[in-house]
């Protein structure tokens, strides 16, 4: 009998992970391990990270010739793991390498780390069994390296027995934080180089004079200093910048704002769609996405109503915008 196992790149605690069922094993036993810490704080440490997962990833499965995989895009170079291993694989992609590091300007489109890479994208993926992505046009994008009929989109979801409306009267985050009372527009999650959480700030500055509203930035990332010297250039006293809470308390820091905010360079729109989204809108608040308007995120949003999407420069609108729900 063929057992199954499962290659994750995890950010959960700063981990990649991966979780395998193990040979000889029965039910749901697992055999769960930590690659290595995952480092945010530059570039070169996070290509040596990726590197390190999935050389860390490889020499668990390498001893597990027969079992079936399924492969996830975090690391970014797992995917093309099934040229150097004989297991039978699926891929389940969130974003698309190298196409990132183009869309997000990190590397030229010829550059030789960005063709090479795509060389290897097709021929792991040409075999693989099944590829699942959670949009639309990430298809489009992944059918440059694989047949189309491979390629299934299966949208992602959140858990609505942890994540769910809750009274404003019953937030322990808005009583913490001395928000209650507060018109609160929040942005939770990665403020990495492809989130213009600084564009927030400018929107801030643009309701200053609406001591009623309060924007809070919860996360950790690459950007947050940015972030930081953002707020203090514009001088905005309306803005609050918090570290990541811990996930236990996540059902109340989320369901806090009445704004929650989405982020995305116009550039990684079409190869990303934030997960964040679902988790938002899980608890019943409504988006304001700064991403590209023609982008997975836009159709998602206009198709269901759930929001509304500005380019990130375009802050004067978004301010507009959450007068309007106020």
């Amino acid at each position: 009998m063929r057992h199954r196992a499962c290659v994750r790149g995890r950010r959960r605690r700063g981990l990649h992970r991966e979780r395998a069922r193990a040979p000889g094993a029965r039910g749901n036993a697992d055999s769960r391990r930590s690659v290595r810490a995952y480092e945010r704080s530059s570039f070169p440490r996070r290509i040596a990270t990726w590197l390190a997962g999935t050389w860390g990833i490889f020499r668990i499965f390498r001893k597990n010739p027969d079992a079936e995989l399924l492969i996830i895009s975090n690391p970014p170079p797992a995917p093309i793991l099934p040229l150097v291993l004989k297991n039978e694989f699926s891929l389940l992609l969130w974003d698309i390498w190298p196409d990132a590091l183009v869309h997000t300007r990190t590397l030229p489109p010829r550059h030789p780390i960005v063709r090479f890479w795509a060389f290897l994208n097709r021929r792991a993926f040409r075999n693989a069994k099944r590829i699942f992505t959670i949009g639309d046009s990430l298809a489009d994008a992944i059918a440059h390296y694989a047949p189309r009929e491979k390629i299934s989109v299966i949208p992602v979801w959140a858990n609505t027995e942890f994540l769910k409306p809750l009274p404003k009267s019953e937030n322990l985050f808005l009583r913490e934080h001395g928000l209650a009372g507060k018109f609160v527009v929040m942005y939770s999650g990665n403020i990495g180089n492809t989130h213009p959480v600084e564009k927030l700030v400018d929107i801030a500055a643009e309701l200053r004079e609406h001591a009623d509203i309060a924007f809070v930035i919860v996360g950790e990332g690459g950007k947050k200093e940015i972030v930081r010297r953002r707020i203090e250039e514009t001088g905005v006293q309306n803005v609050m910048l918090l570290p990541f809470e811990p996930r236990e308390r996540l059902p109340h820091s989320l369901s806090a704002p009445d704004i929650g905010v989405v982020t995305l360079e116009e550039s990684a729109s079409q190869v990303s769609v934030p997960s964040k989204t679902y988790s938002m809108l899980a608890t019943g608040t409504p988006l304001l996405c700064l991403a590209g308007t023609q982008s997975e995120l836009a159709s998602l949003v206009h198709k269901f109503g759930v929001g509304e999407i500005f380019a990130p420069a375009n802050t004067k609108a978004a301010a507009a915008w959450i007068l309007s729900l106020k």
